[in-house]
């Protein structure tokens, strides 16, 4: 049967996924501007990863006369090129425009303000470019913006009203800058927030700490300074990364007085400027992070991701904990994607880290346990020496003083020589022997002595005479 005929049709969904090595479906024949003309009731169009290959003027003129009733335009990763044609305000029922992944090249139209009844507008990954008009951020019905992956369109965020429907706002990637408004409070509704990789500065609102709904915050990779705000009204919070910024102070746990944070999985402020003590009844307070398997994914809705955005599928039986530069350990994480980092704050001190705070009053463990291993080692050597000291003692004072048995000894010692030294041919003079040729020995020394003794009298006569014959001449 052929789509054509199909006159009362009012969704049309030909939404295609790429596999590799699988071609992705083709409009050439017929071209969309014949293939949509019978279609005049269509509400609802998705074309998503179809080739359409069309330039901006046809794509747009197309759809806008085919399709004025249309509400729901998703034309994402369909080869779509820019810039954006004014025919689209034509369609003024549109609430959801998706034309993510195309190669629009161009800048944010701000027509986009006209349609009053725009909850939707997802443009990333499509090459845009210039200053995003300030005015769509305050579409009083826009609830999902997603400007991701844009690096070449820039802006900075206006104030919001206070009747902002706002619950996505996804811009990281881009190259939005200046300070976030304190009209950041006004957003009662947002539930994630995604502004990761931008050139955004200053101080991170307070008034955002009153945000009930907020369950998603990306913002690493910026340039904030001074603290974090607490959070304290967001007990949805599931996932925070604040890290590679120039955040400083210390960091507080509302959690352990509000239990605010009961459904937290990921927190991640490493590359900060943190200093002082990590109050270490945070992790105990964070349940979401201790849950059993059984009810990880009912009771506190725990992350998870699209696969070909056909169902979720959770981390129920793998685990994921990020350490990285401060070590730190937590009692129970099961069964759910959970990722703790708190590295490279070297001011950062405290149980569970490793690093203890310098106010501490206790001395150091290491010196202690240093003098006393040492003193423990003196003392051995000095036992040591003094039992071979008395036991040597013991053994040769005897011989020393008693010359009783030191004869005995040396008589009994002789005599086994004698009989060992023959066998093996040696000979072996007695001690009588030694003895008598010693004292002839000490005969002739004395007799030598008293030899040169006579001579050194004649010599000094000899002296004495020259001296005198010197004298009387």
């Amino acid at each position: 049967m052929e789509l054509s005929l199909l006159t009362r049709l009012v969704v049309l969904d030909l939404s295609s996924f790429h596999f590799p090595g699988t071609p992705s479906l083709q409009l050439e024949n017929p071209n969309l501007v014949t293939f949509l003309r019978n279609l005049p009731g269509v509400i609802e169009l998705y074309l998503d990863g179809v080739n359409i290959s069309a330039s901006g003027n046809e794509w747009c003129q197309s759809i806008s006369s085919s399709v004025p009733n249309l509400k729901v335009l998703s034309l994402s990763n369909c080869y779509l090129s820019g810039p954006m044609d004014v025919s689209l305000q034509k369609l003024r029922f549109l609430s959801e425009i998706n034309l993510g992944s195309n190669n629009l090249s161009a800048p944010v139209p701000e027509f986009f303000v006209n349609f009053r009844n725009l909850t939707a507008l997802i443009l990333s990954s499509s090459n845009l470019n210039g200053a995003f008009p300030e005015k769509i951020f305050q579409v009083p019905t826009l609830q999902t913006l997603d400007l991701e992956n844009n690096r070449f369109i820039d802006g900075s965020l206006p104030e919001f009203p206070k009747n902002s429907n706002l619950q996505k706002l996804v811009l990281s990637g881009t190259n939005f800058s200046s300070r976030l408004p304190d009209s950041m409070g006004n957003l009662t509704k947002l539930s994630r927030m995604e502004i990761a990789g931008c050139n955004f500065s200053g101080m991170i609102p307070s008034s955002m700490a009153n945000l009930t709904q907020l369950a998603y915050v990306d913002m690493r990779s910026n340039v904030f300074t001074g603290p974090i705000p607490s959070f304290q009204m967001s007990k949805n919070l599931s996932y925070i990364d604040l890290s590679h910024n120039n955040l400083a102070g210390g960091i507080g746990c509302p959690g352990v007085i509000n239990n605010t944070w009961p459904k937290l999985q990921i927190i991640d402020l490493a590359l900060n400027n943190f200093s002082g003590d990590l109050p270490p009844n945070c992790f105990l307070r964070w349940k979401a992070m201790q849950v059993d398997m059984g009810t990880a994914q009912p009771d506190l809705n725990h992350l998870g991701f699209e696969f070909l955005m056909l169902n979720h599928f959770y981390y129920q039986d793998t685990v994921t904990v990020t350490m990285k530069g401060l070590g730190m350990e937590l009692v129970k994480i099961l069964t759910v994607f959970t990722s703790v980092d708190f590295s490279c704050n070297e001011g950062l001190c405290g149980s569970p880290l490793n690093t203890r705070c310098s106010n501490s009053s206790t001395p150091p463990s290491s010196n202690k346990s240093d003098s006393v291993s040492r003193t423990v080692f003196d003392w051995k050597f000095i036992y040591t020496g003094l039992g071979f000291g008395m036991g040597a003692g013991f053994v040769v004072g005897p011989l020393v003083f008693w010359k009783k048995l030191s004869h005995w000894c040396d008589e009994h010692i002789e005599r086994f020589v004698r009989m060992i030294l023959p066998t093996l041919g040696f000979l072996f003079p007695c001690c009588n022997d030694v003895k008598d040729e010693a004292d002839d020995n000490v005969d002739e020394v004395s007799s030598d002595e008293d030899y040169d003794e006579m001579e050194d009298q004649a010599f000094q006569g000899s002296i004495r005479i020259s001296t005198l014959e010197q004298g009387w001449k």
